[in-house]
């Protein structure tokens, strides 16, 4: 998936076991367990690391919900589509939480600049 923004494409590797996940989630109704929330996030960190923008990691998550979405679910629509909810909202977390990190060392590193003068 290409990311509107950067231009560049976005690596498979951000969404890594998502299509597998919301087969899971399709068939049992169940939510996402810590872990799979924590790779989201982690994907979220990794994407704004290298770069990309948020914007193209909630549509590459959209597109794999799009195409992933067993037809045949046993779970009601309102079910997967609150786990789309987190799997969109964990990413945008961890997105969110590499942006502050990244201000706060940018900060840091001003502050560190300036009393040396």
């Amino acid at each position: 998936m290409r990311d509107g923004v950067t231009g560049r494409e976005l690596p498979e590797g951000f969404l890594e076991g998502y299509a597998g996940v919301l087969t899971d989630v399709a068939q049992t109704g169940r939510r996402l367990n810590r872990d799979e929330l924590q790779s989201r996030r982690a994907a979220g960190e990794r994407g704004a690391e290298a770069g990309h923008s948020l914007r193209a990691l909630v549509n590459a998550h959209l597109a794999v919900t799009r195409t992933a979405w067993p037809r045949t679910a046993s779970a009601s629509a309102d079910s997967v589509l609150a786990v789309v909810a987190q799997a969109v909202d964990a990413p945008a977390g961890g997105y969110e939480r590499a942006q502050h990190l990244a201000v706060r060392q940018e900060d840091a590193a001003r502050r560190q600049f300036i009393t040396r003068r």
